[in-house]
């Protein structure tokens, strides 16, 4: 069960909160809200997994909280609040149906930092709430997710100029983001960087996301520390 949890907050909830948190995003309750759930899933996961992994759980529950050991705090606790079913029920769909569309992209071999204009899906599947098609909206790169009971699953695959661009900036992003861990930069250290080319509708979105100051015509991609 143990395992299950962790790849599930891994490979799912991690990679979908990752627009909410970290040095680019602005402040606000939101962002302080997931900080503190991922704090306390990490905190109670350390008491858990204690008995059988104790030094680990050693580590990290120390470096989270500042306290002495994990091994002399109490076990956790059932929660006795009622999880909301339908809501897990819901969540399982878009997991199956992100899985569906990232088979799907594969097949075509359009890579998932390619945005595409459309993804629709019907069939079996009964609607998602707003909230969730917007979850599955962000796990496969497109722009709307449309529910139509009498569709078969499907993407709208035409790839416009703007969309390209968009794949080429999130591509550059990528590269400049190995290159400041390449050049040690902290996590909020602004830089400069040196680019053979960028799409120029997406320069000030290349500059938010890696924190850049100055986009600099280069022959290679290379970051600057600020002095």
């Amino acid at each position: 069960a143990i395992e299950i949890f962790v790849s599930d907050l891994s490979t799912w909830y991690v990679r979908r909160i990752r627009g909410r948190i970290g040095p680019t995003v602005k402040d606000s309750d939101n962002k302080g809200d997931t900080y503190q759930v991922l704090y306390t899933v990490l905190t109670v996961l350390s008491k858990l997994m204690a008995p059988f992994t104790p030094f680990i759980t050693e580590e990290m529950y120390r470096n989270l909280t500042g306290e002495p050991s994990v091994h002399l705090v109490d076990f956790p606790l059932p929660d006795k609040r009622v999880v909301d079913k339908e809501l897990s029920s819901d969540m399982e769909a878009v997991r199956k149906l992100a899985e569906v569309g990232h088979s799907m992209r594969k097949e075509k071999r359009i890579k998932l930092r390619q945005p595409l204009s459309s993804f629709s899906y019907g069939g079996d599947v009964e609607e998602l709430s707003d909230n969730l098609e917007n979850v599955l909206a962000q796990e496969l790169n497109v722009k709307k997710v449309i529910y139509n009971s009498n569709s078969d699953t499907k993407f709208d695959f035409k790839i416009t100029k703007d969309l390209e661009e968009e794949g080429q900036a999130r591509d550059i992003i990528r590269k400049v983001q190995e290159k400041r861990k390449e050049a040690d930069c902290n996590l909020d250290e602004l830089i400069n960087t040196r680019l053979p080319k960028w799409p120029l509708n997406f320069e000030s979105y290349i500059k938010k996301e890696t924190l850049s100051s100055n986009l600099i015509k280069a022959s290679e991609i290379k970051v600057e520390k600020l002095t």
